[in-house]
């Protein structure tokens, strides 16, 4: 009995995108056209599957946006008064560069600037001493994250605005930097409302409320009753 031999083909694998622009070609050729009978027939091109493939790579290398990790970014996020939060990654060809330059690498350096906004009723020795400050805080990764705490702000500041840099150390107080970070506002912290900073309708109803007089009132008049 003669075995019927199959004729099998490597199968291509395809992206989304080679199949979205293959469906577009489809679509633009093989769909119906409307009036036709109003327009000129004009010459088509017709592509393998090859070279719709070809074509489809060629986009692809040429157009394709650049790579995120190409770039160093530090990104900066007020989480609280007391908090901040700070994300970074630096791509490998900075720190390439660096290490070309010195011959031990030291742990990076992670710089917070903080500048103070004094409310607006705020002495002026109070508006001098909000100038900016800073602090250090080592890392070592490329790419990391990590939770910046903060001291507790002064309470006459009505918030206080955050950038950060982070460098390399080359040297004695000597820093390369490698990536600056977006400013990021954190709220000063507010004072409870004391009692005489309410309202004075609701003040007193709650000093009626909890005076033993005004109970000792109230027993009274039910037991009269």
């Amino acid at each position: 009995m003669p075995v019927l031999k199959q004729n099998f083909r490597n199968r291509i694998e395809l992206s989304r995108q080679e199949m979205c622009i293959i469906s577009q070609v489809i679509s633009r050729d093989f769909s119906p056209r409307f009036f036709s009978g109003r327009t000129e027939p004009k010459a088509k091109i017709q592509f393998s599957t090859q070279e719709l493939l070809e074509i489809s790579r060629q986009i692809s290398r040429e157009y394709a946006p650049s790579k995120v990790g190409q770039q160093s970014r530090l990104v900066l996020l007020a989480v609280s008064p007391r908090r901040l939060h700070a994300y970074w990654h630096i791509a490998k060809r900075r720190l390439n560069q660096i290490l070309k330059r010195v011959e031990q690498r030291q742990p990076m350096t992670l710089r917070i600037y903080a500048q103070p906004e004094a409310e607006a009723g705020a002495s002026r020795s109070e508006q001098t001493d909000n100038q900016p400050t800073w602090f250090d805080i080592a890392v070592d990764s490329q790419d990391g994250q990590q939770d910046i705490f903060l001291p507790e702000p002064a309470p006459t500041v009505n918030a206080i605005r955050y950038r950060a840099m982070l460098a390399d150390a080359i040297g004695d107080q000597v820093f390369s930097p490698l990536a600056y970070s977006n400013i990021a506002v954190a709220p000063g912290l507010k004072p409870p409302v004391m009692d005489h900073e309410l309202p004075k309708a609701i003040a007193q109803s709650i000093m009626m409320a909890s005076s033993p007089a005004s109970s000792a009132g109230k027993t009274a008049s039910a037991q009269g009753k």
